[in-house]
């Protein structure tokens, strides 16, 4: 069970990270490409910092860890980037980690103030006149 968990945290926790990085592209998904960047941004700044942990800090990550550890596998990483960077020969330091990770978070903002909010309100605005 726990190398399900495992493997189901790596394909989770990945596939988030790449709808939070391009979840804009296509206008269907742009509600839930805002939803998971306050989500995101939620756990990052209130939640991390409400339990005692950092800023930055990812639930899906510390879930992760638990899991990890409980089977006996490596958790010696402060980043979910880390660990996938280095699964592709890549290693990355902390502070390369955050750096990474805080500057795709401030692109994902630009997209959701300048692409997201902006569509969502044009389309509410549509569907309203569309009624009238």
């Amino acid at each position: 069970m726990l190398q399900f968990l495992d493997a189901f945290f790596f394909v989770f926790h990945t596939a988030v990270i790449f709808f939070n990085m391009f979840g804009w592209v296509r206008r269907a998904w742009r509600k839930w490409h805002v939803a998971l960047v306050l989500l995101t941004a939620f756990s990052w700044f209130a939640l991390g910092p409400l339990m005692g942990y950092r800023v930055g800090y990812c639930f899906c990550t510390d879930w992760h860890w638990q899991v990890r550890q409980a089977a006996g596998l490596n958790v010696a990483y402060d980043s979910y980037l880390q660990l996938l960077f280095e699964g592709i020969g890549l290693n990355l330091t902390s502070a390369q980690s955050n750096i990474l990770a805080y500057g795709v978070f401030g692109l994902m903002v630009l997209a959701v103030i300048f692409i997201d909010v902006p569509t969502l309100i044009r389309d509410a605005r549509a569907r309203r006149n569309a009624i009238t």
